[in-house]
C-alpha cells in the first residue's frame, strides 16, 4: 500500500508533503519524532499545570504546535496555539480542555500509526 492510499482523518500527509518538497523520508522523521516526543504531552501538559509550571507548559505547548504544522495536523496544531496562549498568560485550563487534547493525540497518533504502516 502507498502513503497516497491512506485514509487519514486527522493528519493531512499530502499537504504536510508537499510543504517538504515531497520528501517522504523526511516526513517519516518528523512522523517517528512526534511519536516518540509528543505521545505523552497529555499527562507532561497536565501535570505541568497542576504545579502552575505555566512557562515549561508554554515551550512544550508550542513545541507540539511546529510539529503538528509541519506533519499536518491541524486540529491539534490549533489545540496546541490555544494552550501556548493560556499560558503566556499564565492561565488555568480547564480539564475538558485537556480531555480534547488526549483525544486529538491519540486520534493522529492513529493516524500516524496508519502512514507509518503505508510508508514499509
Amino acid at each position: 500500500m502507498s502513503i497516497h492510499n491512506v485514509k487519514s482523518e486527522k493528519v493531512d500527509y499530502k499537504s504536510a508533503l508537499e510543504k517538504l518538497g515531497n520528501s517522504t523520508k523526511l516526513y517519516r522523521i518528523i512522523l517517528v519524532g512526534f511519536r516518540s516526543k509528543y505521545a505523552n504531552a497529555y499527562e507532561e501538559l497536565t501535570a505541568l499545570n497542576k504545579e502552575k509550571k505555566y512557562d515549561e507548559a508554554c515551550i512544550l505547548s508550542h513545541s507540539l504546535k511546529g510539529v503538528c504544522g509541519s506533519l499536518g495536523a491541524t486540529h491539534l496544531e490549533e489545540i496546541s496555539r490555544l494552550l501556548e496562549d493560556a499560558y503566556r498568560h499564565e492561565k488555568d485550563i480547564p480539564d475538558t480542555f485537556f480531555m480534547d487534547l488526549k483525544e486529538e493525540i491519540q486520534l493522529v497518533l492513529c493516524d500516524i500509526h496508519h502512514i507509518l504502516r503505508c510508508m514499509d
